[in-house]
């Protein structure tokens, strides 16, 4: 039909007019022509989807989902957090707008982490409590938030990308109460939540120190270690009241929800991570916040510039805070060091060879060529970009 277009105009239409065919190829070239400018017509147009983000309020988290909103913004699409009212995002997702829910949501969550904090500082931590505790802490109040709903269904969003983790999996009621899809995303998926097969005998569980290469021993415990963690999850963790958000919900069926996820991200790569079987719904976007480095602070860039024997890097995230006892003990440790330290703690500033600040532009400072090691508390955005830059890291699990 196109090649008609362009070649009837060049056709001797006289001797055309002459064919005895030709009233009838008139009208089939008039008909062609109809029915392709009504198919543009009728051809649906493609609109920019308005996305929520209900990530976890750690600073951590938020970075990797504000680059997934920055990246969907850029495609044309409309984003927006939500987050606690309390929670600072100034620096990790200083540019996407939120919605905010809870008065002094923060408040209870950051009590329960001082006393996490001061119990692993005696050396009483416990993992199961851990998860007890983080679990009450965040759920109370995103799940009770009327207020907060209320503002969610006036913006009439399409779709939601929900941060997960296995043992708290109340953000997933946020896009089931309003009814609308949605995609997970973490640094570890479980195999089971998401629908992934799962091979004990070569993928060790995240809470055994293994590698794919394990012995028969250390395979049986890797298997039992599985499927603990799923009892633990489905039975043992503590209820919490999630009626006014998903009235009618069983607790069985909120374990069964992040199966109905249309898709996940994992902050992994099996070049840092060890590789495991997966389906296409799951999709491995490693080093969601490695990105080329921008300029530090004038006074960090001094701080590095002038370390002639290199910079460590000391980082326990945004969680975890010390108790004095604790940072006496580390700070006299570092001062015999002849390297400098530059330290993200909950103060500013700086004695002798330390300098210590509150916020750490981690991704720019691990670029410094005078960046040594990096000693933090393995977490994954860490990893992912110390190792592009060459720096050693030191942490209590193998990576």
């Amino acid at each position: 039909m196109l090649a008609a277009i362009f070649v009837l105009p060049f056709l001797r239409l006289n001797s055309l007019a002459e064919h005895p065919r030709f009233p009838t190829m008139m009208f089939s070239f008039a008909v062609c022509i109809f029915l392709a400018i009504f198919s543009l017509h009728c051809q649906q147009q493609v609109h920019a989807a308005k996305i929520l983000i209900v990530p976890m309020p750690a600073h951590s988290h938020v970075s990797e989902s504000n680059t997934v909103a920055v990246e969907l913004v850029k495609r044309g699409h409309q984003v927006k957090f939500y987050f606690p009212d309390d929670f600072d995002s100034s620096k990790c997702a200083p540019v996407i707008p939120s919605i905010r829910y809870g008065q002094d949501a923060m408040y209870h969550a950051k009590q329960v982490l001082d006393k996490i904090t001061e119990v692993t500082s005696k050396g009483r931590y416990s993992r199961f409590n851990y998860m007890q505790a983080a679990r009450k802490a965040i759920c109370a109040q995103l799940v009770n938030n009327t207020t907060g709903l209320e503002k969610l269904r006036q913006e009439n969003f399409d779709f939601a990308i929900v941060d997960y983790l296995f043992f708290i999996k109340c953000n997933l009621l946020i896009p089931y109460n309003l009814s609308i899809p949605f995609a997970g995303i973490s640094s570890v998926i479980m195999s089971l939540d998401a629908g992934q097969p799962i091979s004990t005998s070569v993928s060790p569980s995240v809470f055994t120190p293994y590698t794919p290469n394990m012995a028969f021993h250390e395979r049986l415990i890797n298997t039992v270690t599985h499927i603990m963690t799923n009892i633990v999850t489905y039975y043992l963790l503590e209820a919490y009241d999630y009626s006014k958000i998903a009235p009618g919900l069983s607790w069985k069926n909120l374990q069964e929800l992040s199966k109905k996820a249309e898709i996940y991200l994992e902050n992994s790569d099996v070049v840092l991570n060890y590789p495991k079987p997966s389906m296409p719904n799951l999709i491995q976007v490693g080093g969601l916040t490695v990105k080329p480095p921008k300029p530090l602070p004038k006074n960090i860039q001094k701080f590095f510039d002038e370390a002639k024997h290199g910079v460590i890097i000391v980082s326990f995230g945004s969680i975890f805070k010390f108790n004095e006892n604790l940072k006496n003990i580390f700070m006299s440790v570092f001062q015999k060091l002849k390297q400098k330290i530059f330290w993200k703690a909950d103060e500013e500033k700086e004695i002798g060879n330390v300098l210590m600040t509150k916020w750490l532009p981690q991704n720019d400072a691990l670029a410094h060529p005078n960046t040594k090691l990096i000693i933090y508390h393995c977490g994954n955005n860490g990893m992912f970009e110390s190792r592009p830059r060459r720096t050693f890291s030191l942490c209590p699990t193998s990576s």
